[in-house]
């Protein structure tokens, strides 16, 4: 039995696609509601990593949310908080 070959590229989600994706399905109460309830360290830098992305990289995707609301702490938190202007 022979593999059959895959003749077309897959297509990719740029940062522009991405972020108008979350734009369009308005994911800053999503990403509030998750970072308010995560308390695992990596849990919410991969999120706050998202909002950053979302922030710098999308056409102005941003929320307000108090760092004082992010039960994870750490260093690496709070540099991000502070980035953000939160």
């Amino acid at each position: 039995m022979t593999r059959a070959k895959w003749n077309h590229q897959p297509p990719r989600l740029g940062a522009r696609t991405g972020s108008s994706l979350i734009e369009r399905f308005h994911a800053g109460p999503l990403f509030r509601q998750l970072l308010s309830t995560s308390t695992s360290r990596v849990e919410t830098l991969i999120l706050l990593n998202s909002v950053v992305f979302l922030h710098d990289g999308g056409p102005g995707v941003s929320f307000q949310l108090p760092c004082s609301k992010v039960p994870a702490r750490g260093k690496e938190v709070s540099r991000r908080c502070d980035y953000l202007g939160w």
